[in-house]
């Protein structure tokens, strides 16, 4: 089997029904050279998925995890969603874009990927994203909108 294999998602990326093939069986993709798909999928849900936060005061848990089981997965961008356009909100994002994908092992820190952030209007940020797999293939992220109040 493939290193890279993740369960196909229809529409390529998050919030996608899984591809089933004739007998129903799920399909899955897998990266192959110059078609990192599995790579693809896997980073857009590291960006999407939330991590579990705290209060800062208290350090009480205040949200529910994406994923139960690894609470601390994720870049949290579905966070960012209605809050209000700033400077600062575009660094947080840009911020856990680069931290998210500094825990995902099969992505190298060294060249460093290369997030564009650009307000589209109307409430949407365009993410553009490309970073270096650890076979030295470069991973191109298809770009992506994040919903976000005040245009």
């Amino acid at each position: 089997m493939p290193g890279n294999v993740e369960i196909s998602l229809s529409n390529n990326g998050w919030n996608g029904d899984f591809s089933v093939d004739s007998t129903g069986d799920l399909i899955l993709a897998a990266d192959v050279p110059n078609s990192p798909i599995a790579t693809q999928q896997r980073v857009y849900r590291l960006l999407m998925s939330n991590p579990r936060s705290f209060n800062e005061a208290t350090n009480a848990p205040v949200s529910i995890p994406t994923d139960l089981f690894a609470p601390g997965y994720g870049a949290g961008l579905r966070m960012s969603t209605g809050q209000m356009m700033t400077a600062n909100l575009l660094g947080e994002i840009e911020s856990s874009i680069y931290a998210g994908l500094a825990t995902d092992p099969t992505i190298v820190n060294s060249p460093a990927p290369i997030v564009t952030i650009k307000n589209a209007g109307n409430g949407v940020l365009q993410i553009n994203l490309s970073c270096t797999a650890v076979s030295g293939e470069t991973i191109n992220i298809p770009s992506f909108p994040l919903p976000i109040s005040g245009g």
